[in-house]
């Protein structure tokens, strides 16, 4: 899905300006502030303006300010741009935009708390303000809240029919609680109010994917990249696709791509990682779950899956210890209870793999049962005394 940053760009650009600004024609510096194409000239227009001081109203200054926080914030600089929103609002408290401005600003920084009241703030101010209800949705979405989430789509969709974002938003939720139907229905208003979504069409192709219908999926995976060749994440779900369909060859390559072009993408990695063990290249498998470790070391499925490659390679030490460190993050995983138990097996430590093989059946794994009286009937055999010659 599109940005935060970019709806509210959007936004901003269909309701126009103040006449006060309008009225600053051939303003360099009003003119710079204004756009939204370089960032750089708009933080540089926008701090000339505020250099004037009071020979700029305080309305205009506001508006300055909110655009230099636009600038920061894409640039990265979320507490300067918190810092300018927060000066904006302090001029003209009745601007809702501000409000949804500094809300996505604060979601951007993970403080959800912060983001709900400013944007719970900024449709008090205007309930009529459809991508308040959108972002707003955002944040409950992040909070695990899928069905406040599209109450808020809902309500944004009714004020603005047209607002592709609040459909596609929507889709996505409705396919996180699996209702696939539900999200193709919106996939296909968004897209029928912009053929050139790129984003819809990469996410029509997932609720594609999850109902098997692969050959809707690749089409729309295609389309999603040719209307944006470097769009990251639409290789990455081809990619999905087609190691769903075990085609590996042709889902590593889509996973290079994906990673060459969001080289933060932990899952691209741990995804390539399993494609590439399901080849029998276990250590291009490694590395792969080494790089998703480094970006994200609480990823306790990584955990798991580089203990089995480890295991393969005969590495039965490591793949203890990455065993050990799934369980450590996740107290109640079966699996790596499981896998570990087969691992001590495997060195020939019966006891220890018992011991892993019951706490796996008692967490509701459903195969360490035949392990745990496969071992169990070996430690029986040790224990039989000798019969005499």
């Amino acid at each position: 899905m599109r940005s935060l940053s970019l709806l509210l760009a959007l936004l901003l650009g269909a309701v126009g300006w103040p006449a006060g600004v309008q009225a600053q024609q051939g303003d360099r510096a009003w003119d710079d502030c204004k756009q939204f194409q370089d960032r750089d000239r708009q933080l540089n227009g926008c701090s000339e303006i505020l250099g004037r001081g009071n020979r700029e109203t305080a309305a205009n200054r506001a508006i300055a300010l909110n655009n230099r926080g636009l600038a920061h914030r894409a640039r990265g600089n979320l507490d300067a741009a918190i810092r300018d929103y927060d000066e904006a609002i302090r001029l003209d408290p009745r601007d809702a935009f501000a409000f949804i401005e500094r809300g996505i600003a604060h979601h951007a920084r993970g403080d959800l708390n912060a983001a709900m009241r400013d944007y719970d703030e900024a449709i008090r101010r205007n309930p009529r303000f459809a991508g308040a209800f959108n972002n707003r949705g955002l944040a409950y979405r992040d909070r695990g809240n899928l069905e406040a989430a599209i109450r808020d789509y809902d309500e944004a969709i009714r004020l603005d029919p047209r607002l592709d974002e609040a459909f596609i938003n929507r889709g996505s939720a409705h396919s996180a609680r699996g209702n696939h139907d539900a999200a193709l229905r919106d996939y296909n208003e968004a897209i029928r109010l912009n053929p050139h979504y790129a984003e819809a069409f990469s996410n029509r192709g997932n609720a594609h994917r999850a109902r098997s219908n692969f050959d809707a999926a690749m089409r729309d995976y295609g389309e999603a990249i040719r209307l944006n060749p470097r769009y990251a994440e639409a290789f990455y779900n081809r990619g999905n696709a087609h190691s769903a369909r075990g085609n590996l060859d042709a889902a590593i390559h889509d996973y290079d791509e994906a990673i060459r072009l969001n080289p933060r993408n932990a899952v691209a990695f741990f995804n390539r990682g399993n494609a590439h063990r399901g080849r029998g290249n276990l250590e291009a498998a490694i590395r792969d779950y080494d790089e998703t470790i480094r970006l994200n070391p609480h990823y306790t499925e990584v955990f798991i899956n580089r203990g089995i490659a480890q295991s393969a390679r005969g590495n039965l030490d490591a793949a203890i210890r990455d065993f050990d460190e799934a369980i450590r993050l996740n107290p109640r995983y079966a699996l790596a209870f499981n896998n570990r138990g087969l691992v001590y097996e495997g060195r020939g430590n019966l006891g220890q793999a018992a011991a892993d093989f019951r706490e796996a059946i008692r967490l509701g794994h459903a195969r360490a049962k035949a392990h745990l009286d496969r071992v169990e009937a070996a430690l029986a055999a040790q224990r039989r005394p000798a019969r005499p010659g």
